[in-house]
């Protein structure tokens, strides 16, 4: 596909037997930053559905298509606490503090 996302619809190519394996709780939106340290930010949900929709290039291709996908984004953030995940120069020099930084999730 040329490195394109697109929208991959399982209960179509599978009818009824897509079952949930997980229930995320958390999203995590990395992003590699010039600064010296880490740093873990809350989002609000508006905000995480922006950022999720801006990722999911594609959906807007097909109406049916993307009104599915969208209530798919919806009820993912309403499930899960969203938080931006600032990468700084501590994470190169440092990557097992990573789960310090993520500790204070949920």
């Amino acid at each position: 596909m040329n490195g394109q996302k697109s929208f991959l619809d399982i209960d179509s190519i599978y009818p009824g037997r897509f079952t949930y394996s997980c229930f995320p709780k958390v999203l995590i939106f990395p992003e590699i930053v010039p600064r010296d340290k880490s740093k873990l930010i809350p989002i609000e949900k508006v905000g995480a559905l922006i950022m999720l929709i801006a990722n999911s290039a594609g959906i807007m291709v097909d109406k049916k298509i993307a009104v599915k996908q969208i209530e798919i984004l919806k009820r993912l953030i309403y499930q899960t606490y969203s938080y931006q995940l600032l990468l700084g120069q501590d994470m190169y020099e440092r990557p097992e503090d990573i789960s310090e930084i993520l500790s204070g999730i949920g």
